[in-house]
This record gives C-alpha cells, structure tokens and sequence, in this order.
C-alpha cells in the first residue's frame, strides 16, 4: 500500500484552480483541498480563471458554472481555444482537466453541445469526500479505475429538512464533513452569517423593486453556502426562491423572501450562541 506521506508529498506538486465566486465556498474548498496535499490558487469568476490558466500552470481546474462576469461555460471556452494555440507550440501538450461544479443535473453524455470542453460534472451539494475522489481520478491516472467504481456508489445529499432533524443546522453532520476540525467550522459559519445577512437585506430591497436578477443571483449564492455547511432547509427555499424569481412568480417570490428571511434568524439565533462558546 502507498505511503500516505509519499502521497501528500507528491501533491505538494500538484496545482487545483478553484474557481468560484462566493467566499464561504471558496474557504471550504480551499479547506478541503489544501488538507489533501494540492496547493491551490482561487478564481473569483471566469474572466479571473482564463487570465490565471494563461499565466501559470495547473494540474486540474474546478469549475463553477453560474458566476458573474464570466460564467464557467465561457470561461472553459476560451481556455481550451488558448490551449489550442498550445497544442500546436507544444509536441508533449496536455489539457488541463475541467471538473464542473453545478447545481444542475449534468448529463451523463459530457459531449453533448450543453456541456463543450468540459471533462466531468459534480452535482451540487456535494460531499468533499467525493470532489477529492473526482480531483484524484483526473490527476492520478493510476488509480482512475478503482476511483470509478467508488464513485457509482456516490449518494448526493438532500437538501431537505425532514421531521426527524428539525434543526435549521445539521450540526453532527457539519462537523463530520470538517473532519471534525470545530474551530474551522465555526469561523466558516460565521462568515456565512455576516455575509449571507447582507444578501439576505439585499434580496429585502429587490422583492421591493422587483429585480429579479440581484434575488436570482443573491438566492444562488446562499443556496451553495448553506448547503456545503449543512443549512438545508434554508438552502432548499433558497433554491425555490431562485427558480421563483428567474420565472419573475412576483407573489411567490414575495412570499418566498419572507420565508427564506425567516429561516436565516432562525439558523442565526440557533448559531450564535454556539459561536459564543468558541
């Protein structure tokens, strides 16, 4: 069997572009990455992760898709255009992977117009266990067909609260998904709250004057974060309210806002005194 520390000193050479727009998910993957021996550098949109892979070598490029400026779709584009521009300079080229991270459902045909340049989807919200199994697939070509078989057993988890976990926060869940490492989990919930306040005012403002991109765009964001930290309640009506306000349902995205606005006080007030204590 390999040595682990072999394995991670091998990493250490190993470059992930982590591209993403929303800062609490940028930290976890971060997190999650560094803890596994790969070094990372981060992309705040598209436009960020063309002008990185143009200027510096990476081993694998994880992808998120919806982002503003430039989305990951144009982004992967115009990065396998440079890289044919590459191809023809370099007689030993090879193409840096593209992992999406999407909440989509990808389809399992990756050639499909829908999906060009890219070489595999990871379905939002995903467990890190399985985003580090994908990344080690693409990277460490020896062991991609044993990671295969690993992966058809993947189950994603729900984003729905049921009666049997009525907490706004999986709390056990959360720590087992850190690894245990409470200290860093709790700083990543207190940046979500910090910042998902704001976004939760700013979609206030929006329902208001009914623009429905900044409650799409807003919604999308706290989805993401409030799933990857186990809030799956609040990022189930987040993700209502996105499809609500991409549709532009004004009544159901009124009704919506006040329910998700409900919601983030009541994950708050059950946070804080936990935060507290640390």
């Amino acid at each position: 069997m390999e040595n682990n520390k072999t394995d991670q000193s091998t990493r250490k050479c190993q470059c992930i572009l982590l591209v993403e727009d929303y800062e609490v998910n940028q930290k976890i993957g971060q997190l999650f990455l560094q803890n596994a021996g790969y070094r990372v550098d981060i992309a705040e949109n598209g436009q960020q992760a063309v002008e990185a892979f143009q200027q510096n070598h990476y081993d694998l490029i994880l992808m998120d898709i919806q982002m503003p400026v430039m989305d990951g779709y144009e982004a992967t584009k115009k990065i396998r255009n440079w890289e044919g521009g590459l191809r023809q300079a370099q007689a030993e080229f090879k193409k840096v992977p593209i992992i999406a991270m999407t909440g989509d459902t990808c389809e399992a045909n990756l050639d499909a117009e829908d999906y060009p340049g890219i070489d595999e989807c990871i379905r939002k919200p995903a467990k890190w266990e399985h985003v580090l199994l994908v990344v080690r697939k693409w990277i460490d070509a020896e062991y991609s067909s044993s990671i295969d078989k690993t992966l058809k057993d993947v189950v994603y988890p729900s984003v729905k609260r049921t009666q049997e976990n009525p907490s706004p926060l999986d709390m056990d869940k959360a720590i087992e998904e850190f690894m245990g490492q409470k200290e860093i989990l709790f700083g990543i919930l207190q940046d979500f709250l910090n910042i998902a306040a704001a976004q939760v005012e700013n979609i206030r403002q929006a329902v208001n004057c009914s623009d429905y991109g900044v409650i799409v765009s807003e919604a999308h964001a706290i989805k993401g974060g409030a799933a990857n930290l186990t809030a799956y309640q609040l990022a189930d009506l987040a993700s209502d309210l996105e499809k609500a306000a991409t549709e532009q349902q004004t009544d159901q995205s009124v009704l919506l806002a006040e329910k998700l606005e409900n919601e983030f006080y009541h994950l708050e007030t059950f946070l804080e005194p936990k935060l507290r204590m640390q």
